[in-house]
């Protein structure tokens, strides 16, 4: 798929990327762990593009974790309560903690790297932001910085012009049901004009949209859009992709039995080995596609 602001084809979008890296039970029977430096390893062994999750530590050192706190036994650390060496030590004996910087010299431009941002900060550019412009400008290989957050798209955007920006978005379920949405047909209206005004900030390459419907969909909705259509994935896909004239990349898909509507719905997708337990099968399924 072309990008005309980068003026050449990219990978991230036409290959398959693992979420938090392969991770899962290995042929060794060992339980590799997600956004670990064993998962990217093996993403990279099979070249295969690989999407981490990154958080701010107290010092400002973007790690690979997916949520804002780690719960280890009765105690819950917040990540951006400690620096990084205070959080090594409380988690020495659980949990391997992996920075941005390690990351980056692993792969060292071998597959695309999508950096999924957890970032919550507006248009400041922080001392955080600043780490991690320092980490990825002269960064050689493919990758893109990817958040809810659309500020921090258009910010970092504009410092890692080499980098591809994706917009995440969740569908509306959360604000229909947050606004108490009482004419149906006004969804597809206002979804139309959220979304145009959330890409139009970040200026993005691309839209991540979540592959699964969520059970708060309001049931008022759900029917108006099955009404409308037999599939509501593709409802949601198809306007985002009008109105937005972006490429959509789906995540996560966790399933097989998500394969075949996957790759007729989205441009790329974003899959998950956590529950598979031959995933070198998995992997080479999804890879004929």
């Amino acid at each position: 798929m072309y990008v005309k602001r980068l003026e050449r084809n990219c990978a991230l979008l036409d290959i398959p990327i693992a979420h938090k890296g392969v991770f899962g039970i290995n042929n060794n029977g060992n339980n590799i762990v997600g956004n670990s430096i064993e998962a990217i390893k093996i993403s990279i062994e099979n070249n295969i593009p690989f999407e981490i999750d990154i958080v701010r530590t107290k010092d400002d050192i973007p790690i690979i974790y997916h949520d804002f706190a780690i719960s280890i036994d009765n105690s819950v650390i917040n990540i951006g309560d400690v620096t990084l060496n205070e959080l090594k030590k409380l988690t020495k004996d659980f949990l391997a903690i992996t920075t941005l910087d390690e990351c980056i010299k692993i792969n060292n431009k071998l597959v695309p790297m999508v950096l999924d941002f957890k970032e919550t900060s507006f248009l400041k550019l922080t001392n955080y932001r600043k780490n991690i412009i320092s980490l990825l400008k002269d960064y050689p290989g493919e990758y893109a910085i990817q958040s809810f957050n659309p500020f921090f798209i258009l910010r970092m955007g504009k410092k890692l012009p080499n980098s591809l920006r994706g917009q995440l978005i969740c569908r509306g379920k959360t604000l229909i049901d947050t606004i108490k949405m009482k004419k149906p047909k006004s969804v597809a209206s206002i979804y139309e004009k959220l979304m145009s005004i959330i890409c139009w900030i970040a200026n993005a390459d691309y839209i991540g949209l979540e592959i699964s419907k969520n059970e708060k969909w309001n049931n008022k909705i759900e029917k108006f859009i099955s009404d409308t259509t037999d599939d509501v994935q593709n409802t949601v896909v198809e306007i985002t992709s009008k109105v937005t004239k972006k490429p959509v990349v789906g995540w996560t898909l966790t399933d097989l039995s998500q394969l075949a509507i996957s790759t007729k719905v989205y441009d790329n997708y974003i899959f998950e080995t956590s529950d598979i337990v031959n995933y070198k099968y998995f992997i080479e399924e999804i890879l004929k596609v």
